[in-house]
């Protein structure tokens, strides 16, 4: 569970880091502040992602261990 959980952060990380990319490459004389901000935007944002994942498959777990101890 925890290796699909590192998966799906590397994942949105990666959709993450694409997307950034992409904002980068479209705009013609960038704003250096502007995309300093998205950049930390888009961090937290995937902190929070993983931190919900964390949460689930905490849960998860206790579940299983909840029901195996029946």
């Amino acid at each position: 569970m925890r290796v699909q959980g590192a998966r799906a952060s590397a994942d949105i990380s990666a959709s993450v880091a694409s997307q950034a990319e992409q904002v980068r490459s479209s705009h013609a004389g960038v704003n250096l502040d502007e995309e300093a901000a998205r950049l930390i935007q888009y961090q937290q944002s995937y902190q929070a992602a993983a931190k919900v994942l964390q949460v689930a498959q905490s849960l998860f777990d206790t579940l299983l261990q909840a029901a195996a101890g029946r």
